[in-house]
């Protein structure tokens, strides 16, 4: 196996400015939910890999609901979300869903290097990537709830550039070992 996605989380927890066991958790809680796989791992061990899907279903999941108790649900939501109004694809990335278009960003310093700001509403299920000088893409997902508190989760240009840079490392180092 590649270097498991908890051999990682120490690096992506400084980036994202919270504790590996945070994360950790929150990996924990996405396999329940089975958006994050188990494979087969070295020395009768088993984990889930870290890849470009692993990190950036991670995030999303991070993004997407400050509670582990509904993060499932709503991460699966958010990585299906839809660029808006229906029909359209991510204006930066070329994206179909919110997924691809954070796979797109965490793949390439060049587009990475384009954003300003992501910004994911978990409960009312909207996510909107802010690129260039004042231009976006909105996402919409399936299932939102416009009651109660609807809190909102901003990552900054600096840190998911920090973030592309530690994945392309991460994925060089994987293409190296093969």
């Amino acid at each position: 196996m590649d270097r498991s996605l908890k051999s990682v989380l120490g690096d992506l927890a400084d980036i994202l400015n919270v504790s590996p066991d945070a994360l950790y958790e929150r990996q924990r809680a996405l396999v329940r939910e089975r958006l994050l796989k188990f494979t087969p791992g070295t020395r009768r061990k088993i984990g889930v890999s870290a890849n470009l899907d692993t990190i950036a279903t991670l995030v999303v999941g991070m993004l997407a609901s400050s509670s582990l108790t509904d993060s499932g649900l709503r991460t699966r939501s958010m990585l299906k979300a839809l660029p808006g109004p229906a029909g359209q694809v991510c204006k930066l990335t070329g994206a179909k869903n919110f997924q691809d278009a954070i796979e797109a960003i965490l793949s390439s310093l060049q587009i990475s290097s384009r954003v300003k700001r992501i910004r994911v509403s978990g409960p009312s299920g909207t996510a909107q990537i802010f690129f260039d000088k004042d231009d976006q893409t909105v996402f919409l997902a399936n299932r939102h709830d416009e009651s109660g508190l609807l809190v909102s989760v901003d990552i900054v240009h600096d840190t998911i550039h920090e973030l592309t840079k530690r994945v392309l490392v991460l994925l060089a180092e994987s293409e190296k070992a093969k």
